[in-house]
């Protein structure tokens, strides 16, 4: 089992080129565009991808 960090951004990291996106910090945005490869994300989805890449 591995724990994320209490501080790890997964909802505000682009899950395609690890860009951070400061502005999905709130809650009602559930989808967003990643200013620096353009792809949209689900923010649920996206927070996944990036808990599976922290585990691997």
């Amino acid at each position: 089992m591995i724990i994320a960090p209490k501080n790890y951004a997964s909802s505000q990291l682009c899950s395609c080129c690890g860009y951070k996106n400061v502005q999905v910090k709130s809650l009602a945005l559930r989808e967003w565009k990643c200013p620096s490869c353009q792809t949209v994300h689900d923010r649920n989805q996206n927070e996944a991808l990036n808990l599976l890449q922290l585990a691997n």
